[in-house]
């Protein structure tokens, strides 16, 4: 029986100018490829294996991120935009098993386990990592909780001194007018917070004010593009009064898009205080 050696030359279909179907035939039947070899899959550089592994420590990044969880873990070093030709290091992380099944599936998109949060995840881990904290099993929980505490706590303080939710939930933007004064304080505290080091370590609550700040930004759009100066105080901004007149269905629908976007920012901001105080109960 023909028994292929690893040298015997690899063909293609049109090197025989036979059809793909008669190749793919004497393949099955010799129980190998040699006429239609596929390339082997690309594999993980050793070295880039070597480094991920290393400033991993085999702790899942995920498992910290989400608990504080530093122990070892079997696992599998996952690529971050699904893309096994991409092994450069920025793509790759160590995930335990059960959260690389997560991540391949599409329950990662139910989760939002989206390649920023892993990297995230990976950067945070990879200090815990260098601070030595995997030595001792796992992070400090409490560390975690009050971290969050009082990030939280400052953020509720600005939505509270600058009435920012109040003056979301009772403006109409039709009839009446409004300064963007009114909006000095959250767009200072979103701006003076755009970092790392302002971000939740709960995952679920970093999450969550991501939605919040992504909904703020498009609500300040849309305010921005909408409204013009008031003619007799210039400094105030309404919908185009004469809109109501000369277009009032653009009127009517402009300042429900308006009511309905801030709507959304308190609906995000709500959600994110009530798990924010459920994650942080004694």
């Amino acid at each position: 029986m023909y028994s292929p050696s690893p040298t015997t030359t690899k063909f293609s279909p049109k090197s025989f100018g036979v059809h793909k179907s008669v190749i793919t035939s004497f393949n099955t039947l010799i129980g190998t490829d040699v006429l239609m070899a596929k390339p082997a899959r690309k594999t993980i550089p050793s070295a880039t294996e070597l480094y991920v592994l290393d400033q991993s420590r085999y702790r899942c990044a995920l498992c910290f991120r989400l608990n504080g969880n530093l122990n070892e873990k079997r696992g599998q070093i996952v690529h971050l935009d699904h893309d096994r030709a991409n092994c450069v290091e920025d793509n790759l992380a160590f995930l335990c098993l059960d959260h690389h099944s997560q991540y391949d599936s599409r329950t990662s998109q139910h989760r939002n386990y989206t390649p920023q949060i892993i990297k995230k995840a990976r950067a945070k881990l990879y200090q815990a990592i260098a601070d030595g904290h995997h030595t001792s099993n796992s992070y400090p929980r409490s560390t975690v909780r009050e971290t969050d505490r009082v990030m939280f706590s400052e953020l509720v303080d600005m939505m509270n001194r600058s009435r920012t939710a109040d003056f979301l939930r009772r403006t109409c933007f039709g009839s009446q007018s409004f300064h963007w004064r009114e909006l000095d304080e959250i767009d200072n505290y979103l701006q003076c917070t755009n970092g790392a080091e302002h971000e939740f370590i709960d995952l679920d609550l970093e999450t969550l004010r991501q939605r919040f700040i992504a909904e703020y930004d498009t609500f300040r759009s849309l305010l921005a593009e909408n409204t013009r100066p008031t003619k007799h105080n210039p400094p105030y901004r309404t919908v185009p009064m004469e809109w109501e007149e000369t277009d009032p269905k653009r009127y009517t629908t402009t300042v429900m898009m308006l009511r309905d976007a801030a709507d959304k920012v308190c609906t995000a901001y709500d959600e994110l205080v009530r798990t924010a105080r459920e994650r942080m109960a004694p």
